[in-house]
């Protein structure tokens, strides 16, 4: 026997209610004054024995009541009917025994009594035995047409739009109805689409069968990929829900793809299901696939009127090769003449398009243009395009921080460490005209360096740097903590103890981690002939900084260039002290946040009822410029979908704080590390930029310095464009809670309505949920057109939305693969025109609770017939003469 919601039986503790008020009765007495006294002893004497047992009759009863309604609760069920009818015996045992042993107590005979004590405890044997056995180990028998609970989990990722002669979602669909219409009446049917958020679709299940064919109906392809590992974890959650039928089919009705099927926990999962049918729709052949698996803007962010790169790659899955492919860019309303392209089997292929914008935005406010690419359509049309947001600024600053900053001199030939740096990022020759144009360098000393000079500036470069300020220090995280993009670099004076001393600061400076006072290498003296070297370990370099778009094998290649002779040495060993240092601060923080935010509403509250005095004025301006200390907040430019999500744990807030390892040198030591701090991020290379303590400036590795500076500035742009997500996060300032919002859909001229929600504390934002469709999302705040009601002004922002690439290959896996590497042995396959089957185990009696509710009533019924007065004139007889007597507080004279 099993149980639908065991969790019910914790609360068969309060059966040992009635024994405890019983055993607490007995201890209490009072004293009735009775004249007939010897009357009453000779009525005691005689009645004695059937009171006793019709009290200890009374208390089994309300025991077992309260016993019998607990499991009621519990909704038992049983897996086979020898279960059913072995509990059912030993209940029946049970009473038997409990009526022999009654029967034995009130003729005061010791053999009916035992008897009935032995059968009473055989029945509770048998019974307890049978809950005992686990449902997995219980024996099932075939179906026998009973109602049942039907579990449709049902493949609707990017894959299932593929079209042989119709989407292979519709075949799915067709699938899920027709099992659907065979079931028996009375059943339950749960739908459960693979690629929705993981709450959804659980708490649905559907009583009706018209009611489940609507909302298989309602299923859309939608731009995802798929895990059906998941799918089974929803099932399995689908199967638990109170008041659903005990007797369960999961069946999973999809294309079969690889990528859907390869996950490393997929056994367990589907073990726990005890049983399902996987059901197979679509062609069983490879299908063929051409598809663009990216688009980027070379360099991240494009000048006016220099020519912009736009990288296209795509990729063509098949046996055949594909000819004349159309490769056509769309960069606002400007459509691009085509490129043509041959295919051959298993290719990626690069295409590049260039573009000149003519319009550009600042550094501060950048001017954001949406383009598409798509290809010709073939039978999996929904990932021939993917869609990016272009930022085209005209001048970008990027401040560099070294040792002689304007003082450098080339007429003296003094370079400062950041000189190949920004000879990289904006060459001063015309070979970089993107480089030249765009980027505006700002050159400082550390003392150089003001608050005022940083507020539009989008990366700031360190090296060289001997020894950090305390207000330098301070500058800069305040600068990360708004979303600024840090690089620091150690090399000429670079002062380790010190940099650690300011720097670290115990976490709560500006370095991503602490570093050792000694130096790793030596440089090398004139005269050695064989100095000592030491490279970067290319298997160690594993971060998407340090993704250059190139082979592995050049990236190896590129790696081993260059040698070092010097380093600093990052401090692993007090690295381990960061998570209870940082989950300090973070607590702090988040107190202070907190009664920040209680004080400001009642502040609020108080002047709107035109009550805030003088001195709770004073009081809020001086928690005010105490917040602005603790939440920096003097950018001249801001990311709208960056905020500090107050909601989220100490966890996990500590968890995106913690340094990152980038790349090792192959002695162990650390090559770069990275930190998030607030929501921006700080990079540092424990070498340094400029020839003195390695070859990086001479030779081809320097690239891996100007692709993290350009990633970095890219970085401090709004990230526009953005991977499969099931929802966007936009804030808003708190002055907007009551501002119209809507938003319009990939396709859809038609605008939607959003509103603003709380996002913890004082934050405010959109949240934009199932987006399950790509393209170019518009965000629209209506308002004021006005240039002179900013607080009013209306604006909009665009978002780009791309599905995963990986979807988009169509390899299947056989029922081979899943039993010999999977080990899913205990799934039915099922191809072609094959039924889905309502043949399985099957949970009968399953109603049972109902006859265990109404045990439990009549025993209630049958306590109080032992309590009329009647029964109680039978058992104790008339009452006599004579005395005093002492009974127990509430009994009757």
């Amino acid at each position: 026997m099993n149980f639908l919601t065991a969790a019910f039986l914790t609360a068969m503790v309060a059966a040992a209610g009635p024994t405890l008020i019983h055993l607490l009765n007995r201890r209490r007495h009072r004293t009735v004054q009775w004249a007939a006294m010897d009357f009453l002893r000779e009525a005691v004497r005689r009645n004695k024995r059937l009171v006793e047992v019709r009290d200890l009759l009374i208390l089994v009863l309300r025991t077992l009541a309260v016993a019998l309604f607990v499991l009621a609760m519990a909704q038992p069920f049983f897996t086979d009917k020898t279960s059913f009818w072995t509990v059912l015996g030993g209940a029946f045992l049970a009473a038997i025994g409990l009526i022999i042993f009654f029967f034995g107590i009130e003729r005061s005979t010791k053999g009916p009594t035992f008897a009935g004590v032995a059968l009473g405890l055989l029945g509770a044997a048998l019974v307890g035995w049978q809950i005992s056995q686990p449902e997995a180990e219980a024996r099932t028998q075939n179906y026998s047409g009973q109602p049942l609970h039907a579990i449709l989990v049902i493949d609707n990722s990017l894959s299932m739009g593929f079209s042989p002669l119709e989407p292979q979602l519709v075949e799915a669909r067709n699938r899920a109805k027709a099992f659907i219409e065979t079931l028996p009446a009375g059943s339950q049917v749960s739908v459960i689409p693979l690629c929705q958020r993981r709450d959804e679709h659980v708490q649905d299940v559907y009583r009706t069968t018209q009611d489940a064919l609507e909302a298989v109906d309602r299923l859309q392809v939608i731009d995802r990929a798929a895990y059906a590992a998941d799918g089974a974890e929803l099932a399995a959650r689908a199967a638990a829900q109170p008041g659903t039928l005990p007797t369960k089919r999961v069946v999973f009705i999809g294309d079969m793809q690889a990528s859907t099927w390869s996950t490393s926990d997929l056994k367990p999962r589907f073990d726990a299901l005890n049983g399902a049918q996987v059901v197979h729709v679509g062609p069983s052949e490879e299908r063929g696939n051409t598809w663009v698996s990216d688009f980027r803007l070379r360099d991240g962010i494009a000048a006016p009127d220099v020519p912009a790169v736009f990288h296209v790659t795509i990729r063509h899955q098949g046996k055949e090769r594909r000819d004349n492919v159309d490769v056509t860019l769309t960069v606002g309303d400007h459509v691009l003449p085509s490129k043509r392209v041959d295919l051959l089997p298993d290719q990626s292929l690069l295409v590049e398009f260039d573009y000149s914008f003519r319009a550009a935005g600042t550094s501060t406010e950048p001017l954001f243009v949406p383009a598409r690419v798509e290809i010709s359509r073939d039978r999996l049309p929904d990932d021939d395009f993917r869609v990016t947001i272009v930022p085209v600024a005209a001048k970008v600053p990027v401040l560099f921080v070294d040792q002689h900053g304007r003082d450098e001199s080339r007429e003296r030939n003094v370079y400062g460490d950041t000189f190949p740096l920004r000879d990289t990022l904006a060459p001063p020759s015309a070979d970089d005209d993107l480089g030249r144009q765009l980027i505006d360098i700002r050159q400082r000393t550390v003392n150089d360096v003001t608050q005022e000079e940083m507020k539009d500036v989008r990366l700031i470069v360190v090296a060289g740097v001997a020894e950090p300020t305390e207000a330098f220090v301070k500058l800069l995280r305040e600068y990360v903590e708004q979303g600024g993009q840090v690089l620091i670099a150690a090399g000429g004076q670079f002062k380790p103890d010190r940099w650690d001393e300011v720097g670290w600061a115990g976490g709560a400076g500006v370095l991503p981690a602490p570093l050792r006072p000694t130096y790793v290498g030596q440089l090398a003296q004139a005269g050695d002939l064989r100095p000592k070297r030491f490279f970067i370990s290319p298997t160690s370099v594993k971060d998407a900084m340090f993704d250059l778009g190139i082979t592995t094998t050049e990236r190896d290649d590129l790696l081993l260039e260059p040698y070092f002779e010097r380093a600093v040495a990052v401090d692993e060993d007090r690295l381990l002290a960061f998570d209870d240092a940082e989950s300090e601060r973070q607590q702090r923080r988040l107190e202070a946040i907190k009664s920040f935010d209680e004080n400001e509403q009642r502040w609020t509250d108080l002047e709107r009822a035109g009550q805030l005095s003088a001195g709770d004025a004073a009081q809020r301006e001086e928690a005010r410029q105490a917040f602005q200390k603790l939440r920096p907040n003097w950018l001249a430019w801001t990311n709208p979908l960056a905020f500090e999500d107050t909601s989220s744990t100490i966890d996990q807030r500590v968890a995106r704080a913690r340094p990152v390892v980038m790349g090792r040198y192959d002695n162990g030591e650390v090559f770069a590390v990275r930190r998030r701090i607030g929501v921006g991020e700080v990079v540092f290379f424990t070498s340094g930029a400029a020839p003195a303590w390695n070859s990086m400036a001479v030779s081809n590795a320097i690239l891996l310095f100007d692709h993290a500076m350009r990633m970095m500035l890219t970085r401090s742009l709004p990230n526009r464009t953005l991977g499969p997500v099931n929802q966007v996060v936009v804030p808003v300032p708190p002055r907007d809670q009551g501002a119209r919002f809507s938003v319009v859909q990939p396709g859809d001229e038609t605008e939607h309505a959003v509103s603003v929600e709380a996002l913890g504390g004082a934050s405010y934002g959109l949240i934009l949920r199932d987006l399950g469709q790509r393209g170019v999302y518009e965000i629209k705040r209506h308002g004021s057109t006005e240039t002179g009601s900013d607080a009013n002004r209306a604006w909009s922002l665009l978002l780009a939305l791309n599905g995963p690439s990986d979807e988009s290959e169509l390899v299947q896996v056989t029922e081979n693969d899943l039993e010999d590497r999977q080990k899913l042995t205990n799934i039915r396959y099922v191809t072609g025109d094959d039924p889905i089957t309502l043949e399985g185990a099957t949970r009968v009696a399953h109603h049972a609770w109902r006859w265990v509710l109404f045990a439990a009533l009549a025993c209630l019924l049958f306590e109080m017939f032992c309590l009329t007065p009647a029964m109680t004139r039978m058992v104790t007889g008339p009452a006599s003469r004579g005395g005093s007597v002492a009974l127990p507080e509430g009994g009757e004279a």
